[in-house]
């Protein structure tokens, strides 16, 4: 079975929050599950994957979330960008972080994440 025709990258919307959720959980799930317990693994799910999560990103001003749609609709991959976090010493005011990018199975080695980049 093909892929559908993957489409250009464009800034999330507030719809999106469930579908974000979704492959937000079933990548990282894939990834990285089997480095928790399942009790630790659900718990950081919850918490960094629910939609309510996306819900709030996606309405926060220092927040960017870009997607791109496969050609009948749905996300194909996402990426995730904000103010910089990160432990590094001083952060400049607009030091940025990329803070997630995940692509589905079916789209990777596909170019998805370098477009996604792009756009970011």
């Amino acid at each position: 079975m093909t892929s559908p025709a993957v489409l250009w990258p464009e800034r999330a919307l507030p719809a999106d929050a469930v579908a974000l959720s979704c492959i937000g959980r079933d990548t990282f799930t894939e990834k990285f599950g089997h480095l928790y317990t399942p009790e630790n693994l659900n718990g950081f799910l919850d918490e960094a994957h629910s939609a309510e999560w996306y819900e709030y990103a996606l309405s926060a001003p220092d927040v960017a979330i870009w997607v791109i749609r496969d050609g009948q609709g749905g996300l194909a991959a996402y990426a995730v960008a904000g103010a910089n976090t990160l432990p590094i010493g001083e952060n400049e005011p607009n030091d940025g972080e990329l803070k997630r990018i995940y692509v589905c199975p079916e789209y990777q080695g596909k170019g998805l994440g370098g477009s996604l980049l792009g756009a970011m």
